[in-house]
């Protein structure tokens, strides 16, 4: 088993187990002592079935949507990102080709709908609209309605997000323009989304040297690369108190705490 996932809705207790070739989803409501499932997905299900000749689907990432807890959503080891109704256990949304490598990491933005960030293995860090993405991977696109390209579909392309795998990838629940993300290359980042936050740059005109550096400060991208870490670094978690503070966790156990550096923490609420 690859993961387990608890979901994020109160009411409706269940978890999500995923495996490399399918997905079950199990209710816990029933006070069984031992349930079975009552949805399940299989990688090709998932992904399509793969073409002749060609390595079989495989689940490699999972993400559960904290604003719609009928929606998971998945990555393949063939770079293909797909959203999957509970209800029915079938497939909602497809990107085919989101990424040229394995998706190692999925996270839905806690505070603005329909946000998804993916990691991959070609090392780049992307961020989609789930909203542009239902003719996306259709085989059987209405003529009325036009598939959506990867270009429309995809807000923000950020590269050379790691030099190895991404492991783990977090968005700031407090200020979601805020990233972190951590790899195998023993490397921490924290990183810029302010364009695509649910609290966008402002648009106040500004003269000379002053707007410069204004648009400067707001720029996408790394804000700053944290390396304490000797081993891989697999898990990272943002402070539930403090939304400035975050820790990582690295394979050898040594634990990191670091705070958003003051520059960006007073560029944010100034």
């Amino acid at each position: 088993m690859r993961t387990a996932l608890w979901t994020p809705a109160e009411d409706v207790p269940a978890a999500v187990t995923i495996q490399s070739g399918a997905m079950c989803r199990w209710p816990l409501d029933r006070g069984d002592a031992h349930p079975s499932p009552s949805a399940s997905c299989t990688a090709d299900g998932a992904f399509g079935t793969p073409l002749s000749g060609t390595a079989p689907q495989s689940i490699e990432s999972a993400c559960w949507d904290p604003h719609h807890a009928h929606t998971l959503a998945l990555g393949s080891a063939s770079g293909a990102i797909s959203t999957i109704d509970l209800r029915t256990a079938k497939r909602a949304h497809g990107l085919a080709g989101a990424h040229k490598g394995s998706v190692r990491v999925l996270s839905f933005n806690p505070n603005r709908p329909y946000v998804l960030l993916s990691a991959s293995d070609d090392r780049t860090m992307r961020f989609w609209d789930l909203r542009k993405a239902g003719a996306v991977g259709d085989t059987s696109p209405s003529p009325s309605a036009p598939a959506a390209s990867s270009s429309e579909v995809c807000l923000l392309t950020m590269a050379d997000a790691h030099m190895h795998w991404t492991c783990s990838a977090q968005f700031n629940r407090f200020h979601d323009q805020l990233i972190l993300t951590a790899g195998t290359d023993s490397t921490v980042k924290l990183w810029r989304a302010a364009s695509i936050s649910s609290v966008p740059p402002t648009s106040e005109p500004l003269d000379g040297d002053e707007a410069d550096a204004d648009r400067e400060s707001e720029r996408d991208g790394l804000i700053k690369k944290f390396t304490e870490h000797e081993e891989s670094v697999y898990s990272l978690v943002w402070s539930a108190a403090d939304a400035w503070l975050f820790a990582s966790l690295s394979l050898d156990g040594k634990l990191c705490t670091h705070y958003v550096p003051a520059a960006e923490k007073y560029r944010i609420l100034l």
